[in-house]
């Protein structure tokens, strides 16, 4: 037999491993170790298992999925130019509003052709609690952003899209949950061509963030203090009505056990103007106190059920509507009486 000893130094117990030439004498040992009075050198003897290699193969497919999504996220991103944060439960339902009615209904439209450049490239479930996030492509994703935040989209979107974030299309390793992953995420928006903010007067240009997860901002708020000693961005912040938007979004991040976090975490930036309004605002808070956001589903649908299957809304004059607590779907019955 062959003992092989384990640095008893460590915070684990001690222990050795025995090797006998045969099962059957191991078993004999084993059995022989119970009838021991005096066993003070040692708590407990068994056999040892050997390592389920049907183990190590799920662990190799568990990496390779790890990639293969990794890899996939990487190609997403270097189309995206524009990202939802959306309630998980409205994904598919604004999914299809972007990719099918909005191009539809803006047909007739000086801005017809971005509506039609419009495209899903993709989803991220429940990134956080009840939270998903929507990559979009479109050619410009400004006029995109500002048509979304407007009250005639808001009124039918304000329970599915939280937030817009305009970034650049392409991803950047790091981790916004560490220091080191904030450091580059602000070096990387102190890097793109800020000339135009710092020959500005301090009352010319504003900004505010809008950072995904939300629970990172107060460590980027930090970090802005850190590292931005010219004061063309800390001196500037103003969250309620700033001219400038800083978009910082975690857009991927394996949880898994076992992962190099640091490799496995991508994020994306971006600045750009301002696409929303306190007058924007003002109105949509008024006509959402006014109307019960029942009115604002139905109203969805009509719109849709008006574009895909040429109806006429008038039709429907002296008609009554019944809200049954569902969210707006795609219509594919006839609307009766």
């Amino acid at each position: 037999m062959e003992p092989v000893p384990i640095d008893a130094k460590k915070a684990r117990k001690p222990f050795a491993f025995i090797y006998y030439d045969s099962e059957k004498s191991a078993l004999t040992a084993i059995e022989a170790s119970s009838t021991i009075k005096d066993s003070s050198f040692y708590q407990q003897v068994k056999a040892a298992e050997p390592i389920d290699s049907t183990k190590r193969k799920r662990s190799n497919a568990s990496r390779q999925s790890q990639k293969d999504e990794y890899e996939h996220m990487v190609d997403v991103c270097s189309r995206t130019n524009l990202i939802l944060q959306v309630q998980s439960t409205h994904v598919d339902r604004l999914k299809e509003y972007l990719s099918v009615f909005i191009p539809a209904s803006y047909e007739k439209s000086s801005i017809a052709e971005v509506m039609k450049s419009i495209k899903v490239e993709g989803s991220m479930s429940a990134v956080t609690k009840n939270m998903s996030l929507v990559y979009v492509s479109v050619s410009d994703p400004f006029t995109l952003a500002t048509e979304l935040s407007q009250t005639r989209h808001q009124q039918v979107l304000s329970r599915a899209v939280k937030k817009l974030y305009i970034v650049e299309p392409e991803s950047l390793q790091f981790d916004l949950s560490k220091k080191e992953g904030q450091q580059i995420a602000i070096a990387e928006i102190l890097g793109k061509n800020m000339s135009q903010y710092e020959e500005s007067s301090s009352t010319d240009e504003s900004f505010k963030l809008h950072i995904f997860p939300p629970s990172k901002q107060k460590g980027l708020l930090s970090t802005i203090e850190e590292m931005d000693t010219d004061g063309i961005i800390s001196k500037r912040l103003n969250p309620r009505d700033a001219n400038n938007i800083i978009s910082i979004v975690q857009v991927y991040q394996y949880k898994g056990k076992n992962s190099n976090v640091d490799s496995s975490a991508l994020a994306m930036c971006g600045i750009s103007a301002s696409f929303t309004t306190a007058a924007t605002k003002t109105q949509q808070n008024e006509e959402e106190e006014a109307i019960s956001r029942a009115y604002y589903k139905l109203k969805e649908s009509i719109e849709r059920y008006e574009i895909e299957n040429n109806f006429v809304k008038s039709e429907l004059k002296g008609s009554i509507a019944l809200d049954v607590g569902s969210a707006p779907v795609k219509i594919t019955s006839s609307i009766g009486k």
